[in-house]
C-alpha cells in the first residue's frame, strides 16, 4: 500500500525553493558551528584558563637554576 495521502499533503518543491532551503539549512548549521567553536575557545583557550608562570616557579618545577634573563646569551650568540 502506498502513502498517497502523505504525498498529497506535501506539494512538490521546485528546484529553486529546494536550493534556497538547502542554503538556509547550511547557513544555520554553519552559524551553530561558529558559535560552538567560539564557546570551546572560551572554555579551553581563553586567557582566564592559562596559568601564570614566572621564572622562579618554572625553575622550581623543572628542577633547574633560575637565571637572570638579562645575562643569558641569545640563541644567535650561542651558535657563533
Amino acid at each position: 500500500m502506498t502513502h498517497s495521502r502523505a504525498k498529497a499533503q506535501r506539494p512538490a518543491m521546485s528546484a529553486d525553493l529546494r536550493r534556497r532551503a538547502t542554503m538556509r539549512d547550511i547557513g544555520v548549521l554553519f552559524g551553530f558551528k561558529v558559535i560552538a567553536l567560539a564557546l570551546l575557545w572560551f572554555l579551553f583557550f581563553s586567557d582566564s584558563h592559562r596559568p601564570r608562570a614566572d621564572a622562579t616557579a618554572a625553575a622550581r618545577v623543572l628542577g633547574v637554576a633560575a637565571g637572570d634573563p638579562g645575562n643569558t646569551p641569545s640563541a644567535l650568540e650561542t651558535l657563533r
